[in-house]
Formats: structure tokens, C-alpha cells, sequence
């Protein structure tokens, strides 16, 4: 059951400049299609499934890592504040979860350290 749903995550991710980007909702509540992009709150999950599935090997690959950490530095912290939502919209939100899940990636896979 994880496999197939790390899978029905990774297939339906939206890979652009480098990030990763993914919906979470329906708009409007009737189309059956998930197009309404996931805010930096409820992305905290999804991160944190994708990163506990890279942990055991399932599913997502160093890459897909790399693109979590590139979606941290270009989208959600851009220009000096966080964002809102995980493709840079909706304003100012201060959020430090995706900081220590993204930075312990850069440092560990990347190999950077960030001091």
C-alpha cells in the first residue's frame, strides 16, 4: 500500500524549473480534477511522506530530492520572506518545518553545508 501510494504521488507531481510542485484540491469542488495548488502548511506532509519513502527507498530518487530542495530556495523562500503556497503565491508565511526537512537534504545528499 505504500509503494502504490508513493507512486500515485510521484505520477501526479509536476516537474518545472527544476522543482517539484503538486495540487492538493478540487477547483471547482466538481471537476474531479486536482488542480489547486498545496500551501506550505499542508505541503509539510507531503514532504515529509516523500522524504520518509526516499529514507527507505521507496519510490522517490535523489533527484526528486534535489527538486524539493530547489522548490525551497526558488519558491517558497524567495526574496528575503516564505511564501504561502509551495509555488511562491499567496504572500508571507512563516513556516520553519520545511526548513529543517529541506536543509538536512541539501546538506546530506547535496553534500553543501549551509554555514
Amino acid at each position: 500500500m505504500l509503494q502504490k501510494t508513493a507512486q500515485y504521488l510521484k505520477d501526479n507531481l509536476i516537474y518545472t524549473e527544476n522543482v517539484l510542485l503538486w495540487n492538493y484540491g478540487y477547483y471547482p469542488l466538481n471537476s474531479k480534477k486536482f488542480d489547486k495548488i498545496d500551501d506550505v502548511s499542508h505541503g509539510t506532509l507531503v514532504v515529509e511522506f516523500m522524504s520518509k519513502c526516499f529514507d527507505m527507498g521507496i519510490v522517490f530518487s535523489k533527484d526528486d530530492m534535489i527538486s524539493l530542495v530547489n522548490l525551497f530556495l526558488t519558491k517558497i523562500y524567495k526574496d528575503g520572506v516564505f511564501n504561502l503556497n509551495i509555488d511562491g503565491s499567496g504572500g508571507i508565511y512563516l513556516l520553519m518545518m520545511y526548513t529543517f526537512i529541506i536543509f538536512y537534504y541539501y546538506q546530506n545528499i547535496i553534500g553543501k553545508s549551509m554555514t
